[in-house]
């Protein structure tokens, strides 16, 4: 078949690691799909979408490979592609735009989460003045968190996020004046949720097969991050290999027996919310259990790095299953869920 790779141009930001990587995605992308015997074509996307269009109508693939992150330097407008993509009746690897907006969204996911009783943690609504949360959780309401952390609505990749993203409750007005100056400093909406202290975990899902599988569930090792760092994964510990925060935070898939309990609720959970968000293909959900075993919904990333060295490629690996042969799934999935019709003239 003749396979349409589509990455988020980075021509202009090859000095942010956590923006390039999409090559490194590209590379190994593109290898399994030449090994599978496909031909494919590597076309770089823009806010331009009128080129796009064009170069797909010209190349006419058989099937979109979808590998795009952000459009115009934020990852909000990652669904104008799979906007594009749709309108032109095209098969396109992963989650369709329902799904990359619907969980691309924190604020929008939570709620949408609180709907069905899944736990995500509380968070400040600066218009009402007042945490909000699921109602699993209404007898903490009553009291602010002891802490909070701040993160982009809308921006992945932990943009933006170090140790001093975690902050000791005081009152709102001290939340609003850092939410103001997260906002200012990486040009993003921002949010405040109530920081969960304990374990941090990622369970990965790929459709093969007819069904739905959840790999083998990791969790982030803080054992060796130095006391005076909360236990965060955050910008460094995710992109910066030279950083204490990266080397005191490897993923491990070894857990005791007392988890059991535990790891079947969250596989349980991450079968929810890719049902929940309209997931397709693979996702990624992230979890945070605190010290009483609560688990929280972090967030749901609906195409998830597909790099070697990557959390996808790990949980692959751990459950005995070929990374082509998640590829070519990914194509199978495409294949059967948008049957492809002629381009739009």
């Amino acid at each position: 078949m003749r396979i349409a790779v589509l990455f988020n141009d980075v021509s202009r930001e090859l000095d942010n690691i956590a923006t390039s990587d999409v090559l490194v995605q590209c590379d190994a992308v593109e290898a399994a799909l030449g090994r599978l015997g496909h031909s494919t074509e590597r076309i770089a996307c823009s806010l331009e979408l009128a080129s796009l269009q064009q170069s797909l109508r010209g190349w006419r693939p058989d099937v979109v490979f979808n590998l795009v992150e952000s459009l115009g330097g934020s990852d909000r407008l990652m669904g104008a592609v799979t906007m594009l993509t749709e309108s032109l009746s095209l098969p396109t690897t992963g989650s369709g735009t329902t799904g990359i907006v619907l969980s691309g969204d924190k604020l929008v996911a939570k709620r949408l989460l609180a709907q069905i009783g899944v736990r995500s943690s509380r968070w400040f609504d600066p218009t009402k003045q007042a945490w909000i949360g699921s109602i699993l959780d209404c007898e903490s309401f009553s009291k602010p968190p002891d802490r909070f952390i701040v993160k982009s609505v809308l921006e992945h990749a932990s943009r933006g996020m170090d140790d001093n993203s975690v902050i000791p409750w005081s009152n709102a007005k001290q939340l609003l004046q850092r939410l103001d100056e997260f906002q200012q400093d990486n040009g993003c909406q921002a949010m405040a949720e109530e920081f969960i202290d304990g374990r941090e975990f990622n369970l990965s899902l790929l459709e093969q097969n007819s069904q739905t599988l959840v790999l083998p569930p990791a969790e982030i090792d803080f054992q060796n991050l130095p006391t005076d760092k909360p236990k965060i994964v955050g910008y460094a510990a995710k992109w910066d290999a030279e950083s204490v925060e990266y080397q005191a935070t490897p993923r491990t898939f070894e857990f005791p027996a007392s988890d059991g309990d535990l790891l079947v609720e969250m596989c349980d959970t991450a079968h929810k919310c890719f049902d929940l968000f309209q997931l397709s293909g693979y996702a990624r959900v992230d979890f945070r259990v605190n010290h009483q075993g609560q688990i929280f919904v972090l967030e749901a990333n609906a195409n998830p790095c597909l790099s070697p060295d990557a959390g996808f490629a790990a949980a692959l690996a751990q459950a005995g299953i070929a990374f082509d042969d998640a590829i070519q799934s990914l194509l199978t999935i495409a294949m059967k869920r948008h049957p492809r019709n002629a381009l739009c003239s």
